[in-house]
């Protein structure tokens, strides 16, 4: 996608989602920030791509995932002005990435030649790590939207886990969480 503009000023939501620091980075930082190696250790990435790849699925290494439809949606939306949320990051008590939201922008925007983006830095928790999703459930609200996946998790409520572009790609990231065929509960599409 060519433009014209000389500078593009994304409306950003202003306000912090979570109630984190907003600070501004370029999208080559957020992207180095939220890759999968800032995740897990070198032996976890090696065990979940070898657990992935007998299962005959794509593996990890491709976190976050990226997508081409978003990024042009991003980009239209970007130009045109249309309010957009902030991206952030999560890290845990000990300074590891936990979770992410905004990959797909940070692309967008280096794309564009946007040089600083704002992120949402979300608070430390100090709190023992939740077990996994004991149900999933993938929505999806219509064209133009992403199938999210939604883990029911320990205190009883639907928290967000990952966005994709097909039902496919969310159903193989459902079994690549699942220990067993049978260890993981039910999914259906809401």
């Amino acid at each position: 996608m060519k433009h014209l503009l000389k500078e593009i000023i994304v409306n950003w939501k202003k306000e912090p989602q979570f109630g984190g620091n907003i600070i501004y980075m370029s999208p080559d930082e957020y992207i180095d920030r939220v890759h999968i190696k800032n995740k897990l250790s070198a032996k976890e990435i090696l065990e979940y791509e070898n657990r992935a790849k007998k299962a005959g699925l794509k593996g990890i290494l491709y976190y976050p995932p990226e997508s081409k439809t978003s990024q042009d949606f991003l980009k239209k939306a970007m130009l045109y002005g249309k309010a957009l949320d902030i991206p952030w990051i999560e890290y845990d008590a000990q300074g590891k990435l936990k979770s992410q939201e905004g990959y797909n922008r940070a692309l967008a925007a280096k794309s564009l030649g946007i040089k600083q983006i704002p992120v949402e830095i979300l608070p430390r928790v100090l709190v023992k790590e939740q077990p996994a999703p004991k149900e999933y459930k993938i929505t999806h609200k219509g064209e133009n939207y992403r199938f999210n996946v939604q883990g029911l998790e320990a205190d009883g409520k639907w928290r967000l886990q990952s966005s994709f572009d097909t039902k496919e790609e969310a159903e193989e990231w459902i079994k690549s969480r699942q220990p067993t065929p049978t260890g993981a509960g039910k999914t259906h599409l809401v």
